[in-house]
């Protein structure tokens, strides 16, 4: 996996798992630069970035609870690129659990789901209700990578 990060500014790329890589389920949400900036969504790099990771721990909680499972089987991955922001969203099993497959099945009530669940909360920036799950690593709170305006925002793009 891939964590990304701005450090001074810059972009920058860190591997999570060094050392080896497996295959697993998943599917990939895609938003072009120029749809965003249509619905008047900035396109910084530092909100893109805090953008996909918020949309990726709401999507991870609503498909947790929808699936029954613990929110560490699911991982979202957010990447960008000069045109495009894209997150993937892939079991955290190697092979894969099949987790993907209903939720991708149903994403169109999934991602309302999601919309709802971070338009509703009430927190200034992230709380247990929207966006923060067990485990949430250090990182994204450190650096303010967690906004669920800036998550919703992506959603109403699509």
């Amino acid at each position: 996996g891939e964590i990304l990060t701005i450090k001074d500014g810059e972009l920058q790329s860190e591997q999570a798992i060094a050392g080896y890589e497996y295959l697993t389920d998943g599917f990939e949400l895609r938003l072009s630069k120029s749809t965003l900036r249509n619905h008047g969504a900035t396109t910084s790099p530092e909100s893109l970035l805090t953008a996909l990771y918020s949309l990726g721990y709401a999507l991870r909680s609503v498909m947790a609870r929808r699936l029954g499972v613990n929110p560490i089987e699911i991982q979202c991955e957010p990447h960008l690129f000069p045109r495009q922001v894209r997150l993937l969203v892939y079991d955290n099993e190697s092979g894969g659990a099949g987790l993907s497959y209903p939720i991708f099945q149903d994403i169109e009530m999934v991602l309302d789901e999601t919309a709802l669940q971070l338009q509703s909360c009430t927190c200034p920036d992230y709380c247990e209700n929207c966006l923060l799950l067990p485990r949430t690593p250090t990182f994204l709170l450190e650096n303010d990578l967690l906004d669920r305006e800036l998550g919703s925002v992506l959603l109403d793009c699509r």
